[in-house]
């Protein structure tokens, strides 16, 4: 465009850039000078290559360091370096980051590596200096690494369980945690439901008289299923809230105050304004205490100051983004913890994280999370309860169906985690197999009691997407293994 022409034949003193822009006015810019440049930083190499700007990215380094070729004055008799200092800086350090290294530094480029030992700063070390075949990560010392294996029908209050305890305002130092989601969607429904979500007592329930009840009806063996036009996939609905039924499928308990009463909440995503990201980062960082709850947007290029706990609710896309993630936290050899929640099915990543050099990752009990939840102000006749994790999952239930904006927040975020399910690469599709995802368990976490198949035409129907009357029923569920095609349905914000 014709406004960065004119800003760049001012001059710039720093100047930050895509690939692709940047070769466009290297190109194409006249006025684009570029003789006295000192310095040339490649950020976050691995994931230009990721992104596929390799080509992009030799082009930027061999155009300006034959630009850099020869001296130059800078205007006040002095004259400039030969050829820009090139910069590379990478969280992880692939066979193609050493090859894309080795075509934009010059030899005996000083390696800055906080994990090397003191004698060998500035050197290499031997996995660098090797052909390596498989790439290997690897974690900062000072962090401690976690994983809860979770049943999926209890994940929503084990994570409320997590949030409490491990970021606080209490105590004398507060405690800051980045609660990582898989969508846009979900971080925005997780951020609701906490703002206002409320302790459920075991005394005082009352008959539900609003007009869902009247549209259930009893099914046999006790469960509760929807109406006609929701009978299809019920089995799914009603197992998914199996363990609760008796405490709120026709009473709604009385609630006891707020949940999160000392936890600051933060969001960041991709879709927020411009605005609401730079404020949401503002207060976060000046907070003493509180979560962040963020997509991958958060993963990358952001400095929060003493992180204590990196929480990832849903699994990593990739496996580099799992090493992002927890980067947040023990930083520049400060202390840091990182919990990774997985159901019983998901346990096989461990595995794959244990081959690409990630170990040492502690088993956190859900009972000891649970424990440490009614020790954050729960009322006692709810610490007295047999199990809580299911009152308190049948009152968020309650608390999201009595809200109708909370109620399509939920719907938004459980279509767009399991169209995120299905989205693993190759190499992370055995460790978490869509197959053994149950439709209903998974909507259960998402406190949600309709079945994948109604929330999928809810959606439908509030985005104005008829669906032909010919695919509805059992038919439209072939081949598509358990819970036919309710992963695949409504818009989404990946």
């Amino acid at each position: 465009p014709k406004s960065e022409k004119a800003r760049l034949r001012k001059g710039a003193t720093v100047l930050c850039a895509t690939p692709g822009r940047l070769c466009y006015h290297l190109e194409h810019t006249a006025t684009f000078k570029t003789l006295g440049l000192r310095c040339l930083v490649l950020d976050e190499a691995d994931r230009l290559l990721d992104m596929g700007f390799e080509p992009q990215v030799k082009k930027i380094c061999q155009t300006l360091s034959s630009h850099g070729s020869g001296t130059a004055g800078d205007g006040a008799g002095r004259e400039l370096a030969a050829q820009p200092q090139t910069m590379l800086v990478s969280a992880t350090l692939s066979p193609a980051v050493r090859r894309l290294a080795s075509f934009c530094l010059r030899k005996g480029a000083f390696w800055a590596d906080p994990e090397a030992p003191a004698g060998n700063v500035g050197q290499p070390s031997a996995a660098d200096v090797e052909d390596e075949v498989q790439e290997s990560f690897v974690v900062p010392k000072s962090l401690t690494q976690w994983y809860v294996e979770v049943p999926l029908k209890e994940r929503l209050p084990a994570l409320f369980a997590a949030v409490a305890s491990r970021a606080t305002t209490s105590g004398e130092k507060g405690k800051k945690a980045i609660v990582f989601f898989s969508s846009n969607a979900s971080v925005d429904f997780h951020h609701d439901l906490f703002l206002d979500a409320e302790w459920p007592a075991r005394s005082g329930a009352k008959r539900r008289i609003n007009e869902d009840v009247d549209k259930r009806r009893r099914l046999k063996g006790g469960f509760v299923g929807m109406s006609n036009e929701d009978e299809e996939g019920s089995d799914d609905a009603a197992e998914s809230d199996e363990s609760s039924e008796n405490v709120s499928s026709h009473e709604a308990p009385k609630f006891a105050g707020k949940i999160l009463t000392q936890t600051p909440l933060f969001k960041l995503h991709g879709n927020l304004a411009k605005e609401e990201r730079a404020g949401y980062i503002a207060d976060f960082a000046h907070a003493q205490g509180g979560a962040l709850l963020a997509s991958d947007a958060a993963s990358r290029g952001l400095d929060f100051p003493h992180i204590d706990w990196i929480i990832q609710y849903d699994p990593p896309q990739r496996t580099e983004e799992y090493l992002h993630r927890v980067g947040r936290t023990a930083r520049i050899g400060r202390a840091g913890h990182a919990l990774l929640f997985l159901s019983p099915s998901e346990l096989g990543f461990l595995e794959h994280l244990k081959a690409k050099g990630v170990s040492n990752i502690k088993r956190l009990e859900a009972s000891h999370l649970h424990r440490e939840l009614m020790s954050c102000g729960a009322p006692l006749e709810l610490q007295r309860a047999r199990d809580t994790p299911s009152l308190l999952g049948a009152g968020l239930k309650n608390h999201v169906e009595a809200r109708e904006p909370l109620l399509r927040l939920a719907r938004s975020a459980f279509l767009a985690a399991t169209r995120a399910y299905r989205a693993f690469p190759r190499e992370l599709r055995a460790c978490f197999p869509f197959q053994e995802l149950h439709p209903g368990h998974f909507a259960s976490s998402f406190a949600l009691r309709e079945n994948p198949k109604g929330i999928a035409r809810s959606e439908k129907r509030v985005l104005g997407i008829e669906e032909p009357r010919g695919k509805r029923g059992r038919s439209g569920s072939r081949g598509r293994g358990r819970g036919g095609d309710w992963g695949r349905s409504a818009g989404g914000d990946r």
